[in-house]
């Protein structure tokens, strides 16, 4: 007790004549390069030929998506803070002649030969204890010790596909490799039936992560450098493992009568896949979706906007080009409303807004990186975020 009283009192000081603040931080995302809200919609029903080149109008020749979910929890006192976070992020990128031959099978590229990488996924599920550090008003670092508890990782290194001129045959050439840490059928089922649902936060892979923060003031303006889940995580030894490699060539079976036909043909097949599929059990390193911010903020004095802001945002192995940026401030009294224009990474071009409310102990923050949910014609996405913070 004597220990606790006096460790009290020593670090009373850090507390008592300091800023202290604490966050809520929150924020969802879904977003792809590909199709609009109404195209997917219409596709859930029956999908006709006009549909099909809907579909495919919308695609380039690679596309992508992403999935990201944010919530923390930031205790700052003085020069330290700690906070706790929850996070998914999962990724796919696809190609658009495997669209195509998924829509038409291979009636629209008979005589023709694809190579249809890039195809690839992952998912991760992790949450952190990160501990900060300011050390002066330029350079802030932070440590972050991380819990997995799933993980999904699937990958075609090759994957080719020809047709026979007539359809006289089909073949295929692939390597693939996958990863999985979990039980997700379980998982799925807890969800559902909201049974056992802390068992979604088990440990099963333990990582640690630096982040850093650099602000300097430079022609008259402010540049901030971001990094952020520079690191790994370690998953166990029950982590599954897939490699296949395989190469076939499939010809129609000529079927005379319906209840004579061969199956031995088939039963082959099925079988060999089965062969292939025979996972081992191994400790796996993956790394995290280490994330680079940059921003410029200049005064622009400018009767509709106060401040432009110039940035870029870049998630490491996982966007093809980075998401750049331009918004426009205008500050009001206890307020900001913050409008911008974004193209690049995983994402079709949009709109941003972000509105800010400050009062003396309190404030509020509430953002989305797509504006175009009035128009379904015209959403990729959907995202919404929110801060809130209060000052001691």
């Amino acid at each position: 007790m004597k220990k606790t009283i006096l460790l009290f009192v020593y670090f009373l000081p850090l507390f008592s004549f300091a800023q202290t603040t604490l966050e809520f931080n929150s924020d969802i995302g879904l977003f792809n390069s590909a199709w609009d809200a109404q195209t997917l919609l219409n596709s859930l029903q029956y999908i006709d030929d006009q549909q099909k080149q809907a579909l495919l109008n919308q695609l380039n020749s690679e596309n992508g998506f992403v999935v990201d979910i944010n919530n923390e929890i930031k205790f700052t006192s003085n020069r330290f803070s700690i906070a706790f976070g929850n996070h998914i992020f999962s990724y796919g990128l696809f190609d658009k002649n495997l669209v195509q031959l998924g829509l038409y099978g291979n009636t629209t590229s008979l005589g023709q030969s694809f190579d249809l990488l890039p195809l690839e996924s992952k998912l991760i599920h992790y949450s952190d204890v990160e501990v900060g550090y300011q050390f002066d008003d330029k350079f802030w670092a932070g440590l972050s010790f991380i819990a997995g508890h799933q993980m999904l990782s699937a990958e075609f290194l090759r994957l080719d596909y020809s047709s026979g001129q007539n359809g006289e045959f089909l073949s295929y050439d692939l390597l693939f490799e996958g990863v999985e840490s979990g039980r997700w059928q379980y998982y799925l089922d807890s969800i559902s039936e909201f049974e056992d649902i802390n068992n979604l936060y088990n440990t099963l892979g333990r990582g640690i992560a630096l982040n850093f923060e650099f602000v300097e003031y430079i022609s008259d303006g402010t540049l901030v450098i971001k990094v952020q889940d520079l690191g790994f995580v370690r998953w166990n030894e029950n982590t599954s493992h897939y490699n296949i490699s395989t190469s076939d060539l499939l010809q129609p079976l000529e079927v005379n009568d319906f209840n004579n036909i061969d199956t031995d043909f088939l039963v082959d097949k099925l079988d060999t896949l089965e062969n292939l599929i025979d996972p081992y059990a191994e400790a796996y390193y993956m790394s995290l979706p280490t994330r680079f911010m940059s921003s410029f903020t200049k005064s622009i004095n400018n009767k509709y906007a106060d401040l432009a802001t110039i940035s870029a945002y870049h998630v490491l192995n996982v966007y093809t080009t980075p998401r750049l940026s331009i918004d426009f401030h205008k500050l009001y009294k206890k307020s900001e409303l913050i409008l911008g224009y974004h193209l690049g990474g995983l994402e079709k071009n949009g709109l941003q807004i972000q509105y800010l409310y400050k009062t003396k102990k309190v404030h509020y923050n509430l953002f989305t990186r797509e504006l175009g949910l009035y128009d379904m014609s015209q959403t990729q996405a959907l995202h919404i975020g929110m801060g809130l913070k209060f000052i001691f």
